[in-house]
């Protein structure tokens, strides 16, 4: 049944291929430009050009408990971002060294290492629109993640 069920949600378009990771990121895109989240579901990608540009999606969800907006650079460290949730300002991402020697395409290795410029926003239950402006980026492109949790604390 299972099966059946994840044949149907392909065939539907639930699941967008990204070319930049080459994998299924189990996101419904409801337009050109906004993604709807699904929490605890995993990372979900974007990507950016230069400094001052917008992330290349807006992420929304709504939720009737708290949760976690985790953000990660990915690839060549050095580029950072201002989180926004329905237009206000939740934080910035750090800065960190710019050098392209290590180079991972994995949240889950970016995120922990504070060699990528990563963040964590506490949110309320509510609905919940996150857009990114990029503030750093030295390789004038890029790619990163951002995924939404339960807050279990």
């Amino acid at each position: 049944m299972h099966l059946v069920l994840l044949w149907l949600w392909i065939l539907e378009g639930v699941f967008a291929c990204d070319g930049e990771t080459n994998g299924f990121s189990g996101e419904k895109m409801t337009s050109a430009d906004q993604v709807e989240l699904g929490v605890g579901w995993g990372w979900y990608p974007f990507t950016f050009t230069n400094a001052g540009s917008e992330g290349s999606r807006a992420f929304h969800f709504v939720t009737t408990t708290n949760t976690v907006l985790k953000v990660t650079d990915v690839y060549c460290p050095g580029d950072a971002f201002a989180v926004y949730d329905n237009g206000v300002l939740l934080g910035i991402t750090p800065t960190v060294t710019a050098y392209c020697e290590n180079r991972t395409p994995l949240a889950e290795l970016g995120y922990p290492s504070s060699g990528w410029s990563s963040a964590y926003f506490y949110l309320p239950p509510g609905d919940h629109l996150i857009t990114l402006i990029v503030t750093l980026s030295p390789w004038t492109a890029g790619g990163a993640y951002l995924k939404v949790d339960y807050n279990l604390s």
